[in-house]
């Protein structure tokens, strides 16, 4: 039987224990409303700590409003689910509150667009016929993904970047009519594109070999894998609809590959597979770089001094990424390149330096 003085005892913990509940979820809604002001979204977070934030967007929310910019104001209202969830517990909250220590900013947030203006370029770009070309090119994709061979989807890929890269040519090609390069300006943005553990490294060197071939540059944000691909806006939207399907087919083939038989000693699963997606970017990067080379070779052959007059805009495209990554974003380390590789749109008359891998953050 319980006396009325244990019932005090009782109740006076379960008090203390939810005042203490209660200041550390406030403790924690202040530190996520200080990495929305470091251009962090509530996509963002739930990469970086799972979905134990989920109940508290809601409340960092309200904090936000009226205080943060219009950008920030419009990925918060966009990302921040509706629902109300029950809170974490106190041991959740104690880890991601010392988490939260750790967390800086995220210095692409000003090449980063606002939502609307992402969806006012693609319907201003994409005319009915751009559409139905994307459209063929995202139905060989597919095909791509579908089969089980190789060689196939290799084909399929090919042919899919080879028809974007006509598109892309094509299209700059009608832009080059114009004296005003307000439309390359505006296109000029970033794309954050999240990887997941674990090899976090090689995703990113598949994201990176990707965003190579379509003129963009790679930067790793933070090591649970947020990075960003800066460069143009249809770019950069092409590269993470890439990198999505070849990473989806790397899960795939790496677990394929991963258990063949080995007529000899057979190396670890690790092994097998680091060595498996080490060999996956370099075919991927070969089959880009070979599509693009193959579109510029037949528009040259199709449309005669074309190239010569859109090469001011292709070397622009190429060049604006690196420039952001170099001028607009401090603490930044190139990673080399392993092998020289010409880029398919260049003046063979006037070589450029190696570009880099991609590039790494590291604010301390």
């Amino acid at each position: 039987m319980t006396t009325s003085y244990e019932s005090h005892l009782v109740s006076s913990d379960d008090l203390k224990s939810h005042r203490y509940h209660n200041d550390l979820m406030g403790t924690i809604i202040k530190k996520m409303v200080t990495c929305a002001f470091k251009g962090w979204t509530p996509q963002d977070l739930r990469h970086e700590f799972g979905s134990h934030l989920d109940p508290l967007f809601r409340l960092a929310q309200d904090h936000i409003t009226g205080v943060a910019s219009e950008k920030t104001l419009e990925y918060w209202d966009r990302q921040t689910g509706r629902d109300i969830l029950d809170p974490p517990d106190i041991a959740t909250l104690h880890s991601i509150n010392a988490h939260f220590n750790r967390v800086e900013v995220l210095p692409d947030w000003d090449l980063i667009p606002y939502l609307y203006r992402v969806e006012a370029f693609e319907s201003r770009l994409m005319s009915a016929d751009h559409l139905e070309q994307r459209h063929r090119i995202s139905r060989l994709h597919k095909k791509a993904e579908a089969t089980a061979v190789a060689t196939e989807a290799q084909d399929f890929h090919f042919t899919a970047e080879l028809g974007y890269h006509r598109l892309r040519l094509e299209s700059l090609m009608l832009y080059s009519h114009y004296e005003d390069t307000q439309f390359f300006d505006d296109a000029i943005s970033a794309k954050r594109i999240y990887l997941s553990a674990p090899w976090v490294r090689y995703q990113f060197q598949l994201l990176s070999a990707i965003a190579r071939a379509n003129d963009c540059q790679a930067l790793l944000l933070t090591r649970s894998g947020i990075s960003t691909v800066i460069g143009m806006m249809e770019d950069t939207t092409h590269v993470a609809e890439l990198y999505d399907i070849f990473n989806r087919q790397r899960e795939r083939f790496m677990k394929l590959h991963a258990s063949a038989p080995f007529n000899q000693t057979p190396p670890s699963t690790s092994t097998k597979r680091r060595a498996f997606m080490i060999s996956f970017n370099a075919q991927v990067s070969q089959i880009l770089k070979d599509a693009a080379e193959q579109a510029t070779a037949e528009i040259d052959a199709e449309f005669p001094y074309a190239l010569s007059a859109i090469k001011p805009h292709l070397r622009r495209s190429q060049k604006l990424g690196e420039i952001e990554v170099i001028n607009s974003i401090p603490h930044t380390l190139a990673i080399p390149r392993e092998e020289v590789e010409t880029p398919p749109y260049d003046d063979e008359s006037s070589p450029n330096p190696l570009p880099p891998e991609g590039y790494l953050y590291y604010p301390r």
